[in-house]
């Protein structure tokens, strides 16, 4: 079976995309009570069936940008949803940047390995519409696509690859095995697919290092994530030594070279961001990671379970032909031999029988 993407899922959140920005992102962060009472001033006109008029209880951003909308009791997102594009108009300063909207929901995700990142007539890094695009031209099934392809790691990781890794998303646990059983073709080559166990991510901004947020909407200063320094980017990183090859040569987001002092910009350690020997960055991995393991734990869903190893499968053939050797001694009728009487000694040391 595959596995469902393990997500926090409420039917009270509407999800606005949009067009983000660092201005949109802090014009929400900044005004959610105005913004809450414009959203609800709008939907006083929007009766429900009880009478009752429609209301939002809280507004803010994700980390990519997007504008989350939570309705107040009782009503749910799918109330909201007919009335999204007024709640957008009443929250975005420039009404181009509204994109759509959707209602929280879970999906089903499978991980597509060997997808080329360089393809004819397609400048830099394909995009996730470019990818859509092409799977449903050229796929026989119709698939039911929860959002768009996105690549494994970022486009900078990329940059040097051939080859990468996309997942993809559907609304349906049916296209998601459709999807593993057949394989997938992207641009013009036959990918194998597998289920994606995801795991929420550590983001951290491309442009100040931050942890809680992306960079289209960062407003900070940048910093690398290398050397702490604040007159770079961590991908425009380089060697101030003419003679290194880290000079001038455009190498992937991280990377450094020994002539580098490494300095954390979290725990200021001697080591570049995301190092395991990090405690900052482990702390907060951990911090994500324990929230959906007691999920996955209280909600029913059935466990994962990992592919044994060769050692392991040859321990459980041997311990199951040990069950059988046993399982042959047995008598005809299912019970065990009679074992042999067994000898007691009495008080002067001679043996007796017992049964």
């Amino acid at each position: 079976m595959c596995s469902q993407r393990i997500v926090s899922l409420s039917p009270q959140r509407l999800v606005l995309k949009v067009r983000a920005t660092a201005e949109l992102a802090a014009h929400v962060r900044d005004n959610p009570s105005l913004l809450r009472s414009n959203v609800n001033a709008v939907l006083e006109r929007h009766k429900t069936s009880a009478g009752a008029p429609l209301r939002v209880s809280s507004i803010s951003t994700t980390a990519s940008g997007n504008v989350v909308v939570v309705a107040a009791d009782p009503f749910t997102a799918a109330d909201l949803l007919d009335h999204a594009e007024d709640i957008a108009h009443a929250i975005l300063p420039n009404s181009d940047a509204y994109v759509g909207a959707d209602c929280d929901q879970a999906w089903y995700q499978v991980l597509v390995n060997g997808v080329s990142t360089r393809v004819h007539d397609v400048e830099g890094l394909p995009s996730g519409m470019e990818i859509l695009a092409d799977l449903n031209e050229f796929s026989s099934h119709k698939y039911d696509w929860a959002s768009q392809p996105r690549w494994l790691g970022s486009a900078n990781d990329l940059e040097h690859k051939t080859r990468g890794s996309v997942i993809l998303a559907f609304k349906t646990e049916a296209d998601a095995l459709h999807a593993i059983e057949h394989s997938v073709c992207v641009f013009g080559q036959l990918c194998s697919a597998r289920r994606f166990e995801d795991v929420p991510r550590l983001r951290t901004c491309d442009n100040c290092c931050g942890l809680d947020h992306t960079a289209r909407i960062c407003t900070k200063p940048k910093r690398c994530g290398v050397c702490g320094s604040n007159d770079h980017t961590t991908s425009s990183h380089s060697c101030d030594q003419m003679e290194c090859e880290f000079y001038s040569t455009s190498r992937p987001a991280g990377s450094h070279c020994e002539h580098t002092k490494l300095k954390c910009p979290h725990c200021k350690g001697e080591h570049a961001m995301r190092d395991p020997k990090c405690a900052v960055w482990q702390r907060r991995r951990e911090a994500l990671r324990k929230p959906q393991h007691k999920a996955a734990k209280t909600d029913g869903a059935p466990k994962l379970q990992r592919t044994k190893s060769r050692a392991a499968m040859k321990d459980a053939a041997k311990a199951s032909s040990s069950k059988e050797q046993t399982a042959d001694t047995t008598g005809d009728e299912g019970e065990a031999p009679a074992a042999k009487p067994k000898k007691r000694k009495d008080n002067k040391g001679k043996g007796k029988e017992t049964a």
